[in-house]
């Protein structure tokens, strides 16, 4: 079990841009160079992409789609803070596409082309970076409303809360990897 004092939460009026970016800037580097730390990132919600796709931006609750750079979260930016973290690993789960349209289909900024990002596509990864996304090039995530959440947090919480190594291509060790985390959630 994680203590309680490792772990920071941000949900609703508190997922706030100064929130986070403290999270990562003060919070999680008070806990780095430590090479057994295993730094682990969710974050569900709104993205969108420059109109040149140079950037993408995770839309915090008081983001603004109108003023990306000054109000959003540069995915480059989390994952330099990801990179310069002297951790074991550091995992990042995202339950968000890029297309700028919410999960009951209403568009956040009119004519706002869809992009997803995966992992393949991102530069600057650090070999300790793991990026697990909710959609591929070709996908967009979506909802599960009987859930009130996103699809990908629903098997992935059931991943992390073990089903992923009791499946067949888990080893029933008692220990959740990121494959058997993977072989859960992507069907």
């Amino acid at each position: 079990a994680i203590p309680p004092n490792q772990i920071q939460y941000y949900y609703g009026k508190d997922a706030t841009r100064a929130n986070i970016l403290k999270a990562f800037s003060n919070w999680i580097k008070s806990f780095s160079n430590n090479q057994q730390l295993e730094v682990f990132v969710f974050y569900s919600g709104h993205g969108l992409s420059e109109a040149d796709g140079s950037d993408a931006y995770f839309l915090p609750v008081d983001g603004d789609p109108a003023l990306l750079r000054d109000t959003a979260i540069s995915r480059k930016r989390v994952l330099l803070e990801l990179a310069n973290i002297d951790a074991k690993s550091a995992t990042l789960f995202l339950d968000t596409c890029y297309s700028g349209v919410t999960r009951n289909g209403d568009t956040i900024v009119s004519g706002q082309r869809p992009v997803v990002i995966t992992p393949t596509g991102w530069q600057g990864i650090a070999p300790n970076v793991s990026i697990l996304a909710a959609s591929s090039q070709s996908e967009t995530s979506t909802g599960l409303d009987e859930r009130k959440h996103g699809l990908f947090s629903y098997f992935l919480m059931r991943a992390l809360n073990g089903e992923a190594d009791l499946t067949p291509k888990g080893n029933q060790d008692g220990t959740i990897t990121l494959q058997e985390i993977i072989d859960f959630v992507r069907p």
